[in-house]
């Protein structure tokens, strides 16, 4: 089945699916609405292996729908003092870079020009291009003790179709663009589908052998940052987040004549005066820790709650390493402690 063809897969508009939904946030299904079918409870398979220095790295594949199958990066560290340990879900970010996704989380990547970036065949041996190092959350929290799924959002890296998009620079955005497209036309969004395959992530994570179930974190940058923050509104088991460049401002996008990513259209979020802090305002009482440039951050909802701690930098959308060691402190303060 291929993964664009989202006409021939069952929409539902049924919230009991999601066992683990925070159902204070019910307003949220206003908007998203209609959701994939959750497939069948089931263990996922491990497909391929390899042996890192301090970690090893499985490529798994699980179901995201009935009869809709996909692949994610599993780290698990060496040393395991613990019989359980947290779990981290790292979400990639979007930067046109459809044929990386997960693999940037890792570090396992080339090409670094902007829309050029591709993933590689995992090998310890690899070095990452200086400019994407930053990205490489995954690889970093398991190196600090956190077993780690990585998976891809559907348009990126293995989560896609094989088709003319890819071949042609003009395209760049196309296939994304045409998925949600048809989303919009049966009644929801790609931010819904995005969320749903998240939720799934979770429940892989707290299915595999030595995670602890009562301690799931997330973090991600960018596209992957936005996401992180919805899915700690949306999920119960979500116990910690962070978000690097994650925050966005739909007031922003009207008054300017910037192009945005499909995942942020959201129909009638603006008719009835919502900005992004309608989903800020859901992830309290959950620790959260925000990480964005000061500059960007004068047309941001940021938060002044006493869930969210805040940092600025002034190194543009990036994920410096300041933030980046702000950022797992809170989650280890929070999962480890």
């Amino acid at each position: 089945m291929k993964y664009g063809a989202i006409q021939d897969r069952p929409l539902i508009d049924d919230v009991t699916q999601y066992l683990f939904h925070r159902s204070e946030n019910y307003e949220m299904f206003n908007y998203l609405r209609r959701f994939p079918l959750l497939p069948l409870p089931s263990k996922p398979t491990f497909i391929d292996k390899w042996d890192f220095d301090s970690f090893y790295l499985h490529r798994i594949q699980y179901f995201v729908e009935p009869g809709l199958p996909v692949f994610s990066y599993l780290l698990v560290p060496k040393k395991q003092e613990e019989t359980k340990i947290p779990g981290i879900l790292a979400l990639h970010q979007h930067n046109d870079e459809f044929k990386a996704g997960k693999s940037e989380t890792l570090g396992l990547v080339k090409n670094p020009e902007y829309t050029k970036t591709e993933a590689v065949t995992p090998n310890p041996k690899h070095s990452t291009p200086e400019g994407k190092q930053q990205f490489a959350y995954a690889k970093d929290l398991c190196e600090q003790g956190f077993i780690v799924l990585a998976p891809d959002f559907i348009g990126f890296e293995e989560y896609r179709d094989i088709d003319e998009y890819y071949d042609n620079p003009g395209f760049i955005r196309g296939y994304e663009e045409m998925i949600s497209a048809k989303y919009i036309l049966y009644g929801t969004c790609l931010m819904a589908k995005h969320l749903h395959d998240l939720y799934v992530a979770v429940s892989v994570l707290t299915s595999i052998k030595g995670v602890d179930s009562e301690k799931i974190g997330v973090i991600g940058h960018s596209l992957g940052g936005l996401m992180a923050i919805v899915l700690a509104a949306f999920d119960n088991r979500i116990k910690v987040g962070a978000s690097s460049c994650g925050v966005i401002s739909y007031n922003a996008y009207e008054h300017g004549n910037r192009m945005e990513s499909a995942e942020t259209m959201i129909p009638n979020l603006r008719s009835d005066q919502r900005d992004f802090d309608f989903f800020l305002d859901m992830v309290h009482p959950t620790p959260f820790h925000l990480s964005h440039d000061a500059q960007e951050s004068e047309y941001l909802p940021l938060s002044k709650r006493s869930n969210f701690e805040i940092y600025l930098h002034d190194l543009g959308h990036s994920f410096p390493e300041d933030a980046r060691e702000e950022s797992y402190t809170f989650l280890k303060t929070h999962l480890l402690q």
